[in-house]
């Protein structure tokens, strides 16, 4: 019985300095200095317009709790080197907060950092580059787009923020930016800052338990089902942007609701001549073989993808 209690001990000891050693390599791997939980939105300052903020510094804690964290009103500032801005609603594009005039059709995105624009210039991300596309073709009406993408979303807090934010925005269309290889996990900053020790509080169990704690697949069916509840009762149609490859059951799963799918995918492996994931992202398409996110000419692909879908002949004047 002694040395089954001596084994314990030591296993127990073992475990703890491989805990450590692990923490301490997170803490060490993790020191870029941003902020990493809301608690710390909250001491946010100003931005100057030639700052180059760090994520963090572009977000604060949002007043509902489905949301959780936003983009902060009124930038105007610089992000990974790009200019950024946004109105008073804390949104990029369009304001939408006015009252609806005869002849307009207003469209609403919802979306994480690709839709965002994540290191484009302010006018660049897709959904600015659709906007003038539609506005070159039928001038008679006006294009009213509105993004509030947040990088870090998932489906559930974006359709969170149409709920509580964007519907005031009176949408014809909600464009929905999908990326399956992201889409069900936490957003960012979900974390509340620890209040002295305790097991939850180290960076190593936490990195565990984000891994677990992924959205469901039931999570996001009844997401889904909010949008589709939301899109009969305020009269809008939704479509769903993909980016990438999407399986046949999430596909299904839009399908079944009556979403509209536009796919990059297919054009992509058609002007690469190839469906190899390496090769993409080492392409013109991504702003780095380091950094996936869709380039300048990316947010094209994706303009152009959406245009050509024939968005926009659903207006009903």
């Amino acid at each position: 019985m002694r040395s089954l209690a001596v084994n314990l001990l030591l296993l127990f000891f073992a475990c703890m300095s491989v805990l450590s050693l692990s923490e301490a390599a997170l803490r060490v791997g993790d020191s870029s200095g941003d902020i990493k939980t809301v608690a710390d939105l909250d001491s946010n300052k100003p931005l100057l317009p030639e700052h180059d903020a760090l994520l963090g510094e572009i977000l604060q804690r949002s007043s509902f709790d489905s949301i959780i964290y936003e983009l902060r009103p009124n930038i105007n500032t610089k992000f990974l080197h790009a200019r950024l801005r946004t109105n008073r609603q804390g949104f990029r594009g369009d304001l939408c907060d006015i009252s609806k005039q005869p002849g307009e059709f207003r469209i609403v995105g919802l979306g994480d950092s690709l839709m965002f624009g994540w290191g484009i210039p302010d006018g660049q991300e897709y959904l600015a580059l659709l906007k003038r596309k539609l506005q070159e073709r039928a001038p008679e009406i006006y294009w009213r787009i509105t993004n509030t993408a947040v990088p870090g979303y998932n489906t559930r807090l974006e359709i969170e923020t149409l709920a509580h934010k964007a519907l005031r925005c009176e949408p014809d269309m909600v464009i929905l930016g999908f990326l399956e290889s992201n889409d069900f996990e936490l957003p960012y900053f979900v974390e509340a800052a620890p209040r002295g020790f305790s097991l939850s509080g180290l960076r190593i169990v936490r990195a565990v338990m984000r891994r677990f704690e992924l959205l469901t697949k039931h999570d996001f069916a009844r997401a889904l089902d909010k949008l589709s509840a939301l899109s009969s009762q305020h009269g809008f149609g939704v479509l769903v942007y993909v980016h990438e490859k999407l399986s046949e059951e999430t596909q299904e799963m839009f399908l079944s609701r009556k979403f509209r799918i536009v796919e990059a995918w297919p054009e992509i492996v058609r002007q690469l001549g190839s469906g190899d994931l390496d090769r993409y992202r080492k392409s013109r398409f991504t702003l780095s073989a380091e950094d996936p996110h869709p380039s300048i000419e990316g947010h094209q692909l994706a303009a152009t993808l959406l245009f050509d879908s024939g968005l926009g002949a659903e207006k009903r004047f």
